[in-house]
């Protein structure tokens, strides 16, 4: 969830920056909360890995986009497919070096348009995310909690606390009062239900600076996720979250108003963690972006030609970016 939840802030940041109502019009269609941050959560899928699908190499993945986006584009476009594993586990467990409260710097170093920049965003939106590579770091606290035993035996671990550090990173990337809500489960009436916590599902309501006051509530759901230790001090995972964004309207007699149709995207962020020997942790990370068949709804009569013209976007992601993260103990 860290990877997730520092990612998707990186790329609201991105789209906080435009002026005025290219700004706000960002918001409501590419707003993007998230894990670790990474970064968050999502529907409910079958666990497990698909039967006709081998394992995924994600760091082989993470780095093979690394060296698409310093060659200028993608070279196979099986590096970006869809990925077709479910939830393998109720949670990611990190290893235990990773427990506790961390300084975390993250940088965007990367950018790839598997499908041209056409399907990437709408006009102007390679080019900003392009910009983007100039921009410095964005540096938050994540933190992650000891737990005694990862289930199946998997012998001691930590998971990361989600609303923490969603919040962490919303704060750095849209302003210090961003934060409206975090770590709730929605309900009915907008609201969220206080204490009640979900490593598969989380809401956020964001006002972010620079918006014109405007309020977004984010739902996040994991779709699917999987993860592995690869060798001593080396961890790597994968989460794919959906991500509805609601621009929210005013509200009329207490209840929520919707201003207009949802935003629905799926992210996948792909995540590696090697621990350094000074126990500083390096992480690279890839975020995915896929159009989603149900919010096809939600994009300009632009965007849907362009979907028309290109029946790949279903299958491969339409926005990839890379990220390089720096984790220091919070006590150093």
């Amino acid at each position: 969830m860290a990877g997730r939840a520092l990612l998707y802030l990186s790329l609201v940041a991105a789209v906080c920056r435009p002026t005025a109502g290219a700004r706000a019009r960002a918001l409501s269609r590419r707003l993007w909360v998230g894990s670790a941050a990474s970064a968050a959560l999502a529907a409910r899928a079958p666990r497990g890995r698909a039967a006709d699908a081998p394992p995924r190499d994600l760091r082989d993945a993470v780095e093979r986009t690394v060296a698409d986006a310093l060659a200028g584009g993608a070279r196979d476009l099986t590096v970006y497919a869809r990925p077709t594993y479910g939830r393998e586990s109720d949670d990611i467990y990190y290893p235990p070096w990773l427990a506790g409260e961390w300084l975390v710097s993250s940088k965007q170093t990367g950018l790839v348009a598997p499908l041209g920049a056409e399907l990437f965003g709408p006009t102007g939106a390679y080019e900003r995310a392009r910009a983007a590579l100039d921009e410095p770091a964005l540096a938050y606290r994540a933190r992650f909690a000891r737990v005694s035993a990862a289930p199946g035996g998997g012998g001691e671990a930590c998971v990361c606390e989600r609303p923490f550090t969603v919040a962490s990173i919303s704060r750095a990337a849209m302003g210090a009062d961003a934060v409206l809500a975090a770590g709730g489960v929605a309900q009915p009436d907008g609201a969220l239900l206080e204490g009640a916590t979900s490593a598969d599902e989380l809401e956020v309501r964001l006002r972010p600076s620079g918006a014109g006051g405007r309020t977004f509530r984010v739902q996040l759901q994991v779709v699917g996720r999987s993860a592995r230790a690869t060798g001593d001090g080396a961890f790597e995972c994968a989460e794919l979250t959906r991500q509805t964004v609601f621009a929210e309207g005013a509200a009329q007699r207490g209840a929520y108003a919707p201003a207009a149709a949802p935003s629905v995207k799926e992210i996948e962020t792909t995540s590696t963690y090697d621990l350094q020997p000074s126990g500083r942790v390096l992480s690279r990370q890839r975020t995915a972006t896929f159009l989603v068949a149900d919010g096809a709804y939600t994009l300009p009569s632009s965007d849907l030609a362009a979907l028309a013209r290109a029946r790949a976007a279903g299958r491969y992601a339409v926005d990839v970016r890379t990220y390089e993260l720096q984790y220091a103990r919070a006590a150093d």
